[in-house]
């Protein structure tokens, strides 16, 4: 049985601008933060698009958190997620209905443990009433959905606290730049993706691989073209410990290779350090600083009532 959920502003057009996702599998853990500067409220009576019908059922049998979603124009389904995983995706990896790279950098506190346990997973099966976007669905639609659905309430702080700071170092960047317009962008998330005639005509943004070498796959290899100082950030966040903020200044996209050791401590391995490979190789520099952390922090939530 479905559920009807109704929203005042499913009558707008909304037009977004699609993003590269690079994702990353683990909130970065932040350290003991200090004051708050500030707590603006996440409201759930601000108005949002939603899903004209949406059914959420308990999936106890799930190997893992986690499968593959599957996205068409107004339609989101999704498998296995846990609700932190939800609420992830609809506050830190798409709160404006465009992808935010470094999500991974915004720590989310509070609620249960079922809320982040792969045994408390759940199946989500929505459709819009309009042919909405992947962005839009996994974003301002998800947050209607978790908020009238879960009953949740959560709150945004920023807090200073340790991080990196991400600038150009003395002498200048070794990357080379990608002329503007050279690549389409594309969304592997969602289902606005470049037409075929634009995809022959043009590669992909921020194409690469990303690999494991040496004895143990203690070394991290990263090839990439076109990507934005904004992508290749997210992709750094996930080998460190604080959250990384960009002061390059470095406005388009790049093509770079990077090779470092995958653990921060080690010394015994022939790959140099992430700090050391970022400024040999890419002519960047990481340096540890005091700075604004965000946080979503969960207020209250609930189990969905059976559909």
């Amino acid at each position: 049985m479905t559920h009807r959920v109704l929203s005042g502003g499913k009558k707008l057009l909304l037009t977004v601008a699609s993003a590269v996702v690079v994702t990353a599998p683990t909130v970065i853990g932040m350290l003991n933060a200090p004051s708050v500067r500030a707590q603006p409220a996440i409201p759930a009576s601000a108005p949002r698009p939603g899903f004209e019908v949406a059914s959420i059922k308990a999936n106890r049998n799930c190997p893992g958190p986690g499968r593959p979603l599957d996205i068409t124009p107004g339609r989101l389904r999704m498998t296995c997620q846990t609700v932190f995983g939800l609420i992830r995706r609809a506050y830190s990896m798409y709160p404006d209905a465009q992808y935010n790279p470094q999500f991974t950098s915004i720590k989310v506190e509070g609620g249960p443990g079922w809320t982040s346990s792969s045994s408390d997973s759940f199946d989500l099966d929505a459709k819009a009433e309009d042919a909405a976007i992947g962005e839009m669905m996994q974003g301002p639609m998800l947050q209607t959905l978790l908020e009238d659905r879960f009953k949740l309430r959560i709150h945004r702080e920023t807090r200073d606290i340790p991080v990196y700071e991400f600038s150009v170092a003395k002498g200048g960047i070794k990357m080379e730049r990608v002329e503007d317009g050279s690549c389409v962008v594309v969304d592997s998330n969602s289902d606005s993706k470049p037409k075929p005639a634009a995809a022959v005509q043009k590669p992909a943004c921020s194409q690469g691989s990303m690999a494991r070498s040496g004895q143990n796959n203690e070394i991290q290899d990263m090839d990439f073209r076109a990507i934005s100082m904004g992508d290749f950030l997210g992709l750094l966040q996930r080998y460190l410990d604080r959250p990384l903020i960009d002061k390059t200044g470095l406005a388009g996209r790049f093509n770079l290779h990077l090779q470092f050791a995958r653990d921060l401590s080690a010394s015994d391995t022939p790959a140099p350090s992430i700090f050391t490979a970022v400024q040999e190789q890419l002519g960047l520099k990481l340096e540890p600083a005091k700075g604004p952390g965000e946080f979503l922090v969960i207020d209250s939530i609930e189990r969905p009532s059976a559909n």
